[in-house]
């Protein structure tokens, strides 16, 4: 059960810290684009 828990924290964290990197990606992108 335990176990479990902290698998699930693991992954909500993993996609938290994902999510962010990604915007933090799309928004250098954006800014890079030559537009």
């Amino acid at each position: 059960m335990v176990q479990w828990f902290l698998l699930f924290i693991s992954r909500f964290y993993t996609t938290f810290v994902v999510r962010t990197h990604m915007h933090e990606i799309f928004v250098i992108l954006k800014m890079a684009s030559p537009r």
